[in-house]
């Protein structure tokens, strides 16, 4: 219950519909849109009104490959135009929950079909995807860069997708 109210009171951000981040040196909320604030969804947190705000703010990370992790390109893994199954699976189950049932099964054929192209290009299924290009190609300028090969994480969140858009959950 503490950590319900905690949440409501520091992360959710009614004017633009998301559960943010909160700087407590600071004290201020962040600004950055970021995949985790679909997370209350998942968590089951959201109330029926958060979640229909946070629907309406999908299109700011999504893209024809799936949820991008963010929408900022900074040249880092965790943004924009990158994106990983374990956060794409996180946001769509919550989103499957909520009853926003097109908006999963969208995004699920979306990102399925990003690692079927990747898989048919170089035989491989990756830790992580290019949304914006729907590909396995990803290019990180900074820090970790290499995009490794035969992720279990891909694998099960591939299936789980699958099931969704085929209703044999």
């Amino acid at each position: 219950k503490r950590r319900d109210i905690d949440m409501h009171r520091f992360l959710w951000q009614p004017k633009t519909g998301t559960f943010n981040d909160f700087d407590f040196t600071r004290h201020r909320s962040s600004t950055y849109v970021y995949i985790s604030s679909l997370y209350p969804l998942w968590a089951g947190v959201a109330t029926r009104e958060e979640a229909a705000k946070m629907e309406s703010t999908l299109s700011l990370i999504e893209r024809k490959g799936g949820l991008m992790m963010s929408d900022t390109n900074t040249g880092l893994q965790w943004d924009d135009p990158y994106g990983w199954a374990p956060t794409n699976w996180i946001a769509v189950s919550g989103l499957d929950t909520y009853q926003f049932h097109d908006d999963a099964k969208r995004i699920s054929q979306n990102f399925t079909a990003t690692v079927d192209r990747g898989l048919a290009t170089d035989g491989t299924i990756r830790e992580k995807y290019n949304m914006e290009g729907d590909s396995q190609k990803v290019q990180v300028a900074i820090g970790y860069k290499s995009n490794e090969v035969g992720f279990g994480w891909t694998n099960s969140v591939y299936l789980k997708m699958k099931e969704l858009v085929s209703g044999k959950e």
